[in-house]
C-alpha cells in the first residue's frame, strides 16, 4: 500500500497526489462512501444517467467490434460454473450473461444503493441473488471459498480500502477461482486523463506493477492484463 508519507503533490492532476514510492495516485478529493452511493446514484438529478440508459454503454456500445460485457464474458477461463459473484452489479444485465451465456449455477450480486433494486431485477430478468451494501463489509458472514468466479467493473478505484478489498476476493474464491476487475490502471510514467475520473468518487488509480504486487500479497497469482478501450483495463488473478 502507498504510504500517506510518500505523497506528493500531483504535476500532472490538480486533483491527486501522487506517491513517489510506487507512482499510485490518490484523490485529495474523495468523499466517503456513504455520502455518494447511498441512494438514488443512477438518477439523471445527480448528474448521471439512469439504469437503463446504462445498458447501451456496457451491453450495446462496442470497441474493437465488442461490448464491455462480451469482452468481460470472454476472458472468463474457469472450468467450474457453480457460483460467481459480481461486485457493483449495477445495471444488473451482465449478471443474467453470467446465467444464461457463461452457464454459472448460480449468480450473485453486490450494490450499494438499495433503491435500484427494482430496476436491477428487471434488467436481470431475477436471475441472480441480489445484496444491497459496501464491499467488503456486506460479505463479511459469508463461508471461505465460496466462488469461482468474482467480477468487479470500474468498481476497484472507487475503493477507500483497496487492500482489504482484495483480501476478501481472496478469501471468497474457491482455489481455481478467477478474479476479474476492469478500471483505469496504468503503467509508471502514464498520464492521468481528465475524462476517466471524477476525483470525489476515484479514490485510487493504481500502477499495474503496485496492484500486481497487493494480489500476490493476499494470494492471487497468475496476474495477466487486457485492454477493452482507454482507461478501461482488465486484469485477471487466479486463487492457487
Amino acid at each position: 500500500m502507498p504510504c500517506a508519507h510518500h505523497f506528493i503533490h500531483s504535476q500532472t492532476h490538480p486533483d491527486y497526489e501522487l506517491c513517489v514510492k510506487c507512482c499510485t495516485y490518490h484523490s485529495m478529493k474523495s468523499l466517503p462512501p456513504e455520502s455518494i452511493y447511498g441512494s438514488n446514484y443512477w438518477t439523471h438529478e445527480n448528474g448521471r444517467s439512469t439504469l437503463k440508459e446504462q445498458v447501451y454503454n456496457v451491453n450495446e456500445h462496442k470497441e474493437n467490434g465488442l461490448t464491455k460485457n462480451e469482452f468481460v464474458l470472454r476472458s472468463i477461463e474457469v472450468q467450474c460454473r457453480k457460483d460467481a459473484l459480481e461486485l457493483g452489479c449495477a445495471p444488473g444485465i451482465l449478471l443474467k450473461h453470467l446465467k444464461e451465456i457463461s452457464g454459472f449455477d448460480e449468480v450473485f450480486g453486490i450494490e450499494a444503493d438499495p433503491t435500484t433494486e427494482n430496476d436491477l431485477r428487471e434488467l436481470g430478468e431475477r436471475t441472480a441473488n441480489l445484496h444491497f451494501g459496501y464491499f467488503p463489509y456486506v460479505t463479511k458472514e459469508w463461508k471461505d471459498k465460496r466462488f469461482d468466479l468474482i467480477i468487479g467493473l470500474d468498481i476497484f478505484e472507487h475503493a477507500h480500502k483497496p487492500f482489504e478489498f482484495l483480501a476478501e476476493c481472496a478469501r471468497l474464491l474457491k482455489v481455481n477461482g478467477q478474479l476479474l476487475l476492469m478500471g483505469p490502471f496504468r503503467e509508471i510514467g502514464e498520464m492521468l486523463e481528465d475524462r476517466f475520473f471524477t476525483p470525489t468518487e476515484h479514490v485510487y488509480i493504481w500502477p499495474r506493477l503496485e496492484l500486481t504486487k497487493m494480489l500476490c500479497e493476499v494470494g492471487l497469482t497468475e496476474v495477466k492484463w487486457s485492454k477493452w478501450t482507454g482507461g478501461h483495463d482488465l486484469l485477471s488473478a487466479r486463487r492457487r
